[in-house]
């Protein structure tokens, strides 16, 4: 079974069942030609300091007075604090958490944001799910009211894989007496799978929320056994592509509010601050910077291998799996729906033996799917624990 599964592309299964629009392809043209253009000016602007300067490996922490603005949003958990041992960085930067619900439940849901979110973006689910279950929502190192280290070179995916399991050696989560459920949503979903294979024994259920196909360095022509696999890919990819270029390109200066915003055309303006407020100055934004730069485009990239493995490990995953995502969009602002991930979905039933429910919520739903349609999320997450 794993000899099939590795010879398995899931990135060309995925593509090669995917149909295309007329509009589709004519954006993607725009959007590609664009990338182009970014990565080319990211290289002439960044490549001597990205290789020649030494990494900063100051940190810094976010003003509490700054982040209070989201109080009016429902955000009144108490927060929790712990210095982790972290093997993969130096210092012991301040990690940031909230464990709400019985400390002794049997149930225990791990909730991992994405980017460019934090805990805040889990407040409209975790009162309909923690009244029986624990429920533990980590800021990701950078991310929230945990510290940051201030150049993006400091982060990788190694660091926030460690940082959750030390996170669950802390608290107790060991799987004894527990049923524990991995939730991660967007780029979350990669850490939250990363972590299940190096514990594959601790979970039970795993959930996977809006998220992208785990690239493991797709943008290659040879790589593929159709030669109309690479064209369609970067079609279905332009969005992230020209995303992942202009973030390489600004750095620490990329515009999180817009990025926000882009999202779900009814956020108000003092929720986008409510959300973006964990990076007031450029100094903050080395996680949020990382974070895309995280994912692999091509073979060499130096995620690559472990995102292959991850991929790997997940074709062999035969433990209920759920996924939630929304409807797909061609353009930001203008239409409900996921225009950054959307047509993801399709890959994960393919991937994943263990999916025994998958689900695109309908409405008005966006990318931060738990924000836009809280009481979908926590009915299908309640009916998820309890039926599997």
């Amino acid at each position: 079974m794993t000899t099939a599964a590795a010879a398995t592309d899931w990135t060309e299964v995925w593509v090669q069942s995917s149909p295309l629009s007329l509009g589709e392809v004519l954006l993607s043209i725009l959007l590609l030609s664009a990338t182009l253009l970014l990565e080319s000016l990211s290289y002439l602007l960044h490549h001597f300091r990205d290789t020649k300067s030494e990494i900063d490996t100051s940190i810094v922490r976010t003003n509490p007075e700054l982040l209070e603005k989201t109080a009016k949003f429902g955000y009144n958990f108490e927060s929790y604090f712990v210095n982790l041992p972290l093997t993969t960085n130096p210092g012991r930067p301040l990690l940031h958490y909230l464990d709400v619900g019985p400390k002794n439940a049997r149930n225990v849901l791990i909730l991992i944001h994405g980017e460019p979110f934090w805990s805040f973006a889990w407040t409209k689910v975790i009162p309909g799910l923690s009244s029986d279950n624990r429920v533990i929502v980590p800021d990701l190192i950078g991310f929230g009211k945990s510290d940051k280290y201030v150049d993006w070179r400091m982060y990788d995916l190694n660091l926030h894989l460690e940082t959750v399991i030390l996170l669950m050696e802390h608290l107790g989560v060991d799987g004894s007496g527990q049923e524990v459920t991995m939730v991660g949503h967007n780029w979350g979903w990669m850490v939250g799978a990363g972590v299940a294979r190096l514990r594959p024994n601790l979970f039970s259920k795993l959930v996977i929320l809006n998220t992208n196909n785990l690239p493991d360095g797709e943008a290659e022509l040879d790589r593929y056994s159709h030669s109309s696999t690479l064209p369609k890919f970067l079609v279905l990819n332009s969005f992230f592509l020209v995303f992942r270029a202009s973030m390489n390109l600004l750095r620490e200066y990329f515009p999180l509010g817009l990025l926000v915003s882009s999202l779900n055309r009814r956020y108000s303006k003092s929720l986008v601050a409510a959300m973006t407020s964990p990076w007031p100055t450029k100094e903050h934004c080395g996680g949020t910077t990382a974070f895309p730069l995280m994912v692999p485009v091509t073979s060499g990239h130096p995620e690559a291998a472990q995102m292959k493995q991850i991929r790997e490990f997940l074709s062999t995953w035969t433990r209920p799996t759920l996924v939630l995502f929304s409807q797909p969009a061609l353009l930001p602002w203008l239409q409900d729906g996921d225009f950054v991930v959307g047509r993801k979905y399709e890959f994960y039933l393919s991937l994943v033996p263990g999916v025994v429910r998958a689900r695109r919520l309908s409405g008005q739903v966006g990318h931060l799917v738990m924000w836009d349609s809280p009481y979908q999320v926590v009915k299908e997450l309640r009916q998820f624990i309890r039926n599997y």
